[in-house]
């Protein structure tokens, strides 16, 4: 390949007689004694290779424009677009990290860069090919040479088991002595502080209604709810539960129902 005159293959590797391959996206071409399919092939599937194409010294590179007077047979379009992937991606799709993109396997243990021919001894993981495209290829992604699995390494999932219970318990103590309340519901003629972060997580009602209100501290008069009904519901969305008799349920199911209190 180094007799090669023309900056295009860089990107092109051979494969037997009458073969090339594209180092980007692995697809097989013929060869007809010169590089227009392949200049062809660039312009159509990596026109972001072309500009690196200019920097160099070939002579064929800036006829690139022409290239698209030039016929291409009907039967070399197929081919492109129906020749699979060399038999050795195969090994190249079992690899976790996606630095395996610019990577060929060469032998038991050798890699060869897909972007430079450069080869490198393997050692049972992708750190000197990682240190090599950052050091010879620094125009690549770091996000996209580490791959899924490292990223997963570098992020850690913290999960709190009893978040939930640990808030509404926080919330009932600062109830309890009414500190951060900032509104007020009436029922009865009596006065009843409350949180409205509470009260809108489990009343679709409250929330609705709290969206629309934007002066601080309001206060909520509770039609056809009785402080009875009120303080049993107040201590089921704070404790989750609450204790009311018998003859006292039909009324805080019907307060339940008029607020939209959401069940457990």
């Amino acid at each position: 390949m180094q007799k090669k005159r023309s900056a295009v293959w860089r990107h092109f590797a051979e494969e037997g007689e009458n073969k090339v391959s594209c180092r980007k996206c692995h697809k097989r071409l013929t060869k007809h004694g010169n590089t227009s399919m392949m200049l062809r092939h660039l312009r159509g599937k990596h026109p972001e290779l072309l500009p690196c194409m200019l920097d160099g010294s070939s002579a064929e590179v800036p006829s690139v424009p022409q290239v698209e007077e030039e016929s291409w047979p009907p039967e070399e379009q197929q081919q492109e677009e129906m020749e699979g992937l060399p038999s050795h991606d195969n090994s190249v799709k079992k690899k976790r990290s996606t630095v395996w993109r610019h990577f060929a396997e060469d032998g038991r243990d050798k890699v060869w860069c897909r972007l430079c021919n450069e080869r490198l001894a393997k050692h049972g993981n992708t750190s000197s090919m990682l240190r090599h495209l950052r050091g010879k290829h620094p125009d690549l992604k770091l996000g996209d040479l580490q791959g899924d699995q490292t990223r997963k390494l570098n992020r850690l999932h913290l999960r709190s088991s009893n978040s939930e219970t640990r808030f509404l318990s926080i919330c009932e103590r600062l109830l309890r002595h009414n500190q951060l309340t900032d509104c007020t519901l009436v029922a009865d003629g009596h006065l009843v502080p409350v949180h409205r972060l509470v009260l809108a997580t489990c009343s679709e009602s409250f929330e609705e209604m709290f969206k629309s209100i934007t002066q601080p501290n309001p206060v909520v008069v509770l039609r056809d709810v009785s402080l009875t009904e009120l303080q049993g519901l107040i201590s089921y969305m704070y404790k989750g539960e609450t204790l009311v008799k018998s003859h006292n349920l039909p009324g805080l199911l019907r307060a339940a129902t008029q607020l939209k209190i959401k069940g457990k």
